[in-house]
């Protein structure tokens, strides 16, 4: 089964903004993102796997920034983000990376990010996505918790 491309919105309230992307950040439509310097910034980089340290905030949703582009070393501005909220109100389609996802144990887990863009069923240390719905082995749908 293919994986999806990161966090994808499911349903629920769906808060968009314009934001900047932090220099030298490679980032993929999907990828979580959180304030860089804890929220003393207002740039957005790739969130913290762990999020011991850091809120996840929004989801990327805009054209790739990858090395090889010419502007790769500069502040990116006006990008594409949803935001996102942490409550069951706001649902996601999540990659399962590490793990197997089965209906009858997973509903209501308290996974952790693999990376920016799939969860692992395999560690519940930090909490940060409640599964509400397995649609197969490596695709679920929950929300932020953290």
């Amino acid at each position: 089964m293919a994986t999806i491309p990161g966090f994808q919105y499911f349903e629920g309230p769906k808060p968009s903004r314009r934001g900047s992307v932090v220099a030298s950040q490679v980032l993929t439509d999907g990828d979580v993102c959180a304030y860089s310097n804890l929220g003393t910034v207002d740039e957005l980089t790739v969130a913290s796997v762990t999020g011991a340290t850091t809120t996840m905030i929004a989801v990327y949703h805009d054209a790739e920034i990858a090395t090889t582009d010419s502007d790769y070393a500069s502040i990116k501005e006006d990008r594409m983000f949803i935001d996102i909220i942490h409550d069951r109100s706001q649902l996601w389609k999540a990659n399962v990376e590490t793990g197997t996802a089965d209906q009858s144990t997973d509903v209501g887990y308290e996974a952790d990010l693999e990376s920016v863009d799939g969860i692992t069923l395999d560690a519940s240390t930090y909490n940060i996505f409640t599964v509400t719905k397995v649609l197969n082995a490596s695709t679920v749908i929950g929300y932020f918790t953290a």
